[in-house]
């Protein structure tokens, strides 16, 4: 059974789109491209879903918080904390520029 993980983080309201949309993007295509992994952003909603391999996610723009939900599949857990790492050094980039 897939075991579902949320992380919400706040930022200044008028930069999170454009922060956020390109360090996911940037995340997926160049550090996990290994792993084939799929991005659709939806503009007019500031949403987007990914896959990484199974870890299927919605990312979710409201305001000055930015949500981020995965489904992680039981097979890969053990890898929970380094899938959890990845996100947050994404968030601190975000934070950071």
């Amino acid at each position: 059974m897939a075991e579902k993980l949320t992380k919400t983080y706040a930022f200044d309201e008028m930069t999170l789109y454009k922060k956020a949309k390109a360090e996911l993007e940037k995340k997926l295509n160049e550090k996990l491209s290994q792993f084939n992994p799929t991005f659709k952003w939806d503009e007019e909603d500031k949403s987007g879903t990914f896959d990484i391999k199974g870890v299927k996610g919605n990312v979710l723009i409201s305001g000055s918080t930015l949500t981020v939900e995965m489904d992680i599949p039981f097979m890969l857990k053990p890898f929970k904390g380094k899938i959890m790492e990845h996100l947050e050094n994404s968030m601190e980039n975000i934070a950071k520029s």
